[in-house]
């Protein structure tokens, strides 16, 4: 709801639905509507009064949260290339994980790099359904979550974030211009329908020399969003020893 108030699908001066048409619209339990709503009031977003003429109103915009990648975004005339593209592709298991998915999606590789070095690979599998929603070719144009914000926000589509700290296999260190085992960082995205089906899963991956995740927040988005950091030791991605 904060995100829809800030971009203006939710107008200052608007009335939003009753508490119940809520419920049933984001599909939670009404407490969870109530609770959202206290803190958009407390927060100075929303205003809420009962009565005759009572409703609950949008009063104020917020500034969105932002993620940014501070140093890649200062690199002079970066540039994306499409490497290989494929209909018919399978998540692989260590994107997908246990969520639901279906049986084939388009695939896209790309590299952003400018006439000096590559930074950072991108891969992308979606859903075949979404690519009347892509605004323009998607070889060298934005990047394709751009292009489908609005209908992800319609569809209510939840996403699930994994970063973590790897090191570059054979074809990666190719692709970068690395060393065999160059640390990476690989930040991994599932946009997930409200059925539970992922319908777009992308993996970014990173020169950790060039990698920096800046996300700015308020103390409420923060508490209202933090999750928690785990750590999954495993013979096979934990050395005995260190060189």
């Amino acid at each position: 709801m904060r995100t829809q108030i800030a971009n203006g699908e939710l107008a200052v001066g608007q009335q939003l639905p009753s508490i119940e048409q809520l419920g049933e619209e984001y599909g939670v339990a009404l407490v969870t509507i109530r609770r959202a709503i206290g803190i958009l009031v407390k927060d100075g977003l929303l205003s809420s009064s009962r009565g005759r003429g009572g409703g609950t109103f949008v009063t104020n915009r917020p500034e969105l949260p932002t993620t940014s990648f501070p140093i890649t975004s200062r690199i002079p005339e970066l540039k994306v290339t499409l490497i290989e593209r494929a209909s018919n592709r399978q998540i692989p298991p260590d994107m997908a994980g246990a969520h639901k998915h279906l049986s084939s999606y388009d695939w896209l590789r790309k590299v952003h790099h400018n006439s000096e070095n590559k930074y950072f690979l991108m891969d992308t599998y979606m859903s075949a359904e979404l690519s009347p929603f892509i605004r323009e070719t998607t070889d060298h144009g934005p990047m394709i979550i751009e292009s489908l914000a609005k209908e992800f926000q319609r569809r209510r589509v939840r996403v699930v974030t994994t970063v973590n700290v790897s090191a570059a296999d054979q074809e990666t260190a190719d692709h970068l211009n690395c060393n065999l085992s160059f640390p990476v960082a690989l930040i991994r995205r599932l946009y997930i329908s409200r059925a539970g089906i992922i319908l777009v899963a992308t993996r970014a991956t990173y020169r950790a020399d060039v990698f920096e995740m800046t996300l700015k927040q308020t103390a409420a988005e923060f508490l209202a969003t933090r999750t928690e950091t785990s750590v999954h030791p495993s013979k096979n991605n934990i050395p005995d020893t260190c060189a």
